[in-house]
């Protein structure tokens, strides 16, 4: 399994690969708000490094969701943010 290290430098690659446009969207998103490219970037992230073929525990919680720190989408979100950081500091 790749580190989230490695997932981001993979992602920080695809937004310089990409549009100006959509890379200044990515970076002028507040971190709190990161969470709206999770259905976009998450689910390549989750493709490209096949992060659903891995096991983790379930971790529910009171509704029910699993919460898990190592459940794809939460990997996949610490990836966005990892990435996010590294766009922001070297833009």
């Amino acid at each position: 399994m790749h580190t989230i290290e490695e997932m981001a430098a993979v992602v920080e690659g695809w937004f310089r690969r990409g549009t100006a446009t959509y890379l200044q969207t990515f970076v002028d998103t507040p971190v709190e708000n990161l969470s709206k490219f999770h259905d976009s970037v998450g689910r390549m992230i989750r493709n490209e490094f096949k992060l659903w073929d891995t096991s983790w525990t379930p971790e529910l919680d009171e509704n029910g969701c699993d919460c898990s720190l190592s459940h794809p989408d939460q990997i996949s979100m610490e990836v966005i943010k990892e990435a996010w950081h590294r766009l922001k500091g070297q833009k």
